[in-house]
């Protein structure tokens, strides 16, 4: 098992290369961003991909790359679940198609999968040599197979990567969401416009990019050009700002909370300043247990609030950075700093407390002292500092340090008459 993490896509390229080049077999685990994918390497060539985000179907692949049409795939369907047999094997007996047919389809997914990680900017990677995942294993059980040469995967990434440079200059983001113009009607109105057609019909100002190429029956390539033309033709126009925070609040609502962090990702992107993005996304990737991004995002909340004077809202998102991450106690300091410029002593106290535990649970009782220290310092006038640190200097027998805490304290109440 050979694992690599956070390689460019270059690296991950020439890893691609090497296995086809070594005639290699086994599983290759490419995990991006926002998806992860099993690529499934026999002597070299690629001979499945599946993607953790969406299941491989076969019948909606031989749809989507224009090799059958839904009411066959239902009777086809309708007799597969009568026979048992596998829908490939179905459908060939029907004279639908051919296994040629067949293998077509799953050549052309395995392309747009393959395809789609190069578009990622950093992956993590794990080969398991000599093993099929056991989803993959389950489909090539069913006779669906097709060997698909590594390095025309490579160029054909390669070709679409340019195109994409060009495509991104109109649609920047496959989190986009767009919406027709009255401009796009004619295609409604003439002949011969299929693809136009097929694309525009998902277009409706809610779906994003992804979901658009993703359901449109043709490779997903092909769907992205189409858009780009309607782009420039001025046949459709991005959703503003205020829409797509609308939508990702009515998604997260529903609790389909990918899709609504995928809006909010883009408002944030395109710049949705003092409409608490950060906040939106925190709460998301918390919900969906993404605890790195949820630190990430209540953090940037937590410094923007403390900078605009808004310590309530900032000590609210350390609680949460707390509650995601127990053991980092940097956050618990933090917290207790915020909660010292408010003034709320006996929160600050029961923190320190719980931060002071920790602290000694890991052998850190000089962090454990110097706590209390810099707790004396911004509040100078709370007794309960000293009485903390007399009591860690007598635990660790420090007698002398102990006394002279007990002496700054009693000068303290003294003052106070």
């Amino acid at each position: 098992m050979t694992t690599m993490r956070d390689i460019n896509i270059i690296d991950f390229s020439s890893i691609f290369q090497s296995i086809s080049a070594q005639r290699r077999t086994g599983t290759l685990r490419v995990v991006g961003p926002d998806d992860e994918k099993l690529i499934y390497f026999n002597r070299g060539n690629v001979e499945l991909v599946l993607a953790k985000q969406r299941k491989f179907l076969l019948g909606e692949a031989l749809v989507k790359y224009g090799k059958l049409d839904r009411e066959r795939l239902e009777e086809a369907l309708s007799k597969q679940r009568k026979s048992g047999k596998e829908l490939g094997k179905v459908l060939v007996e029907m004279g639908v198609l051919s296994e040629r047919d067949i293998q077509e389809a799953v050549a052309f997914q395995i392309t747009e999968e393959v395809c789609d990680i190069f578009s990622w900017e950093r992956v993590d990677c794990q080969f398991l040599e000599d093993e099929a995942a056991p989803d993959i294993q389950k489909i090539l059980d069913e006779g669906i197979r097709v060997a698909v040469n590594a390095e025309s995967l490579i160029m054909e990434a390669a070709r679409r990567i340019d195109e994409w440079g060009i495509i991104k200059k109109l649609v920047p983001s496959t989190k986009d969401v767009f919406q027709a113009t009255p401009e796009s009607f004619h295609y409604f109105q003439e002949e011969g416009w299929d693809a136009e057609r097929e694309v525009l019909s998902l277009i409706d100002g809610v779906r994003d990019v992804e979901e658009v190429i993703q359901k449109a029956r043709m490779p997903k390539f092909d769907a992205l050009k189409i858009l780009h033309k309607l782009v420039s033709n001025k046949e459709v126009e991005p959703v503003p700002v205020p829409r797509l925070l609308e939508l990702g609040l009515r998604f997260s609502n529903e609790g389909n909370l990918r899709k609504a962090i995928r809006l909010f990702e883009r408002a944030e992107e395109l710049g949705a300043e003092g409409l608490e993005v950060d906040h939106k996304l925190a709460k998301a990737y918390e919900a969906v247990g993404n605890v790195k991004k949820a630190v990430e995002k209540y953090l940037v909340y937590a410094r923007r609030k403390e900078e605009q004077g808004d310590l309530d809202a900032a000590v609210y998102a350390y609680g949460r950075i707390i509650n995601l991450q127990p053991d980092e106690l940097r956050w618990h300091k933090r917290l207790i700093e915020v909660l010292i410029k408010q003034g709320r002593r006996e929160e600050v106290v029961r923190q320190a407390r719980r931060l002071e535990e920790k602290l000694l649970a890991h052998n850190q009782k000089d962090e454990a002292v110097a706590l209390w220290k810099r707790i004396q310092q911004m509040a100078p006038d709370l007794p309960v500092t000293y009485e903390a640190l007399s009591k860690l200097h007598l635990k660790f027998d420090e007698t002398v340090q102990a006394i002279i805490e007990l002496e700054n304290l009693a000068g303290l109440l003294l003052m106070r008459g």
